[in-house]
């Protein structure tokens, strides 16, 4: 499953983001709502892309298991 479409209807719920952690949030608004690329984000918070897709990945799985699913679903 594309990683967009399975976070879709979770964007919209602002009450979901509000529950993570405020890194999360940031990363998963700048990435996922706004559309920046994980370079994009690196170099505007100087740190390594890297970190950037592993915070993301947390993100997402905390997202999804907010209602249940997991990322292999």
């Amino acid at each position: 499953m594309n990683e967009q479409n399975s976070l879709g209807p979770l964007l919209g719920a602002p009450e979901l983001l509000a529950r993570l952690p405020q890194e999360e949030q940031i990363l998963i608004t700048l990435h996922y709502i706004k559309g920046q690329s994980l370079e994009e984000i690196a170099l505007l918070l100087g740190v390594p892309a890297r970190s950037v897709e592993v915070i993301l990945r947390q993100g997402r799985s905390r997202l999804l298991g907010f209602l249940g699913i997991s990322e292999g679903s």
